[in-house]
C-alpha cells in the first residue's frame, strides 16, 4: 500500500509524507518527490490518458473538500506502466491519499466491494471527527 500527503503551497499542492515504497514503486529517490508540486507529479508519473481524470479528480477533492473511492490511473514505473486504486480525502488544506495496485486487492482475497466498505466507513468517521473537532476550534 502506498500513501501520500499534499499540502497546500500557494496556487498548488505539494506532495509530502511519502513512504520508501513510492522510491520502489516509481524508482526515483524520495529526495526527488518530496515538496513536488501536484501538478508536476501528475505530469511526470501519471499516464498521458489518465492525466485529465485524474486532475479533475484531485481539484474536485480539494475544492470540495470530499472522499475519492475506488479511482483508478496508471503510473510510470521502471516496470512500464502500473495502475493504482486510490482512496482519498481532503481536510483543512490537506489531502491524505493511499493506493493499491488492483492486483493486491485480489492476491490478498479482499474483494472490491469489501475494501470499499471499509473505505467509506473510515471515511464516514474520519469526516464525523472533523466535523466534531471543527467545533471544538469555536470554543
Amino acid at each position: 500500500m502506498l500513501s501520500l500527503t499534499l499540502r497546500r503551497v500557494d496556487d498548488d499542492f505539494a506532495v509530502a509524507d511519502l513512504p520508501n515504497g513510492w522510491e520502489d514503486f516509481l524508482g526515483v529517490p524520495l529526495a526527488e518527490m518530496e515538496g513536488m508540486k501536484m501538478s508536476v507529479w501528475l505530469e511526470r508519473f501519471v499516464h498521458e490518458d489518465d492525466l485529465a481524470p485524474s486532475q479533475k479528480a484531485a481539484g474536485k477533492l480539494l475544492r470540495d473538500a470530499s472522499v475519492v473511492v475506488g479511482f483508478v490511473n496508471r503510473y510510470k514505473t521502471p516496470d512500464g506502466w502500473a495502475p493504482l486504486r486510490w482512496w482519498a480525502f481532503a481536510h483543512k488544506g490537506e489531502m491524505h491519499a493511499t493506493a493499491k495496485p488492483p492486483r493486491l486487492l485480489k492476491r490478498r482475497g479482499t474483494s472490491l466491494e469489501q475494501a470499499l466498505g471499509a473505505v467509506q466507513a473510515s471515511a464516514a468517521l474520519t469526516k464525523a471527527a472533523a466535523s466534531t473537532l471543527a467545533g471544538s476550534d469555536d470554543e
